[in-house]
């Protein structure tokens, strides 16, 4: 009800990136009610919109809501499209949370991919873009994303260590569906951390 009174509200006002908000919202509800199609227009059409007017940050997040959908939809190919997309124009933009978002992103499809090797890359420089922001949520799912890497090389105080990391950003509150690719490399792993999980 509040989404379709945004959406009347900013058309009325022929405010054109109030419109792109809205619809931008209007997708995530879509996305959140599982209707895939209609999500996906909506965030494409809300990012043509930024686009036009310059709004890169709403663009960006039309872009890695797209990427991550497709993702967790299983077409990896068009998630890796979207995220690379993503990590170019944050990287231009000086925009390194959102960049560092992608690689993230990028890492989980490599690990979905049974490529760890190249989701290592992504790993770093997700780090990499993060270094400014000790802060940031997204330490979450590179401490989860290194613990799993360094468990893989069988360096278990590394290890141990990101895995620290993970639960001081509260990776035991979440769902886990958007880390499940990681936990699934760090449980397959060499080394075994359940006094620690």
């Amino acid at each position: 009800r509040h989404v379709e009174r945004l959406q009347r509200v900013s058309r009325a006002s022929g405010d054109t990136r109030r419109i792109a908000e809205a619809t931008c919202i209007w997708g995530m509800l879509h996305l959140a009610r599982g209707e895939h199609e209609r999500a996906r227009r909506d965030l494409e059409t809300a990012g043509a919109i930024a686009a036009t007017l310059g709004a890169d940050r709403l663009q960006l997040r039309c872009r890695m809501t797209v990427a991550e959908m497709e993702m967790r939809l299983g077409d990896l190919d068009a998630g890796e499209e979207a995220a690379r997309w993503a990590v170019r124009f944050a990287d231009e933009r000086g925009i390194l949370a959102t960049r560092a978002q992608a690689n993230v992103l990028l890492a989980l499809i490599a690990i979905l991919r049974d490529d760890r090797q190249r989701a290592r890359p992504e790993i770093d420089a997700a780090e990499v873009a993060l270094q400014a922001t000790p802060r940031h949520p997204l330490w979450l799912h590179v401490g989860v994303l290194r613990a799993a890497a360094a468990a893989d090389d069988g360096d278990e105080r590394a290890c141990r260590a990101w895995w620290s990391v993970a639960r001081e950003r509260g990776v035991e509150l979440r769902s886990g569906a958007d880390l499940r690719p990681a936990l699934i490399w760090l449980v397959v792993s060499r080394i075994v951390l359940i006094p620690v999980i």
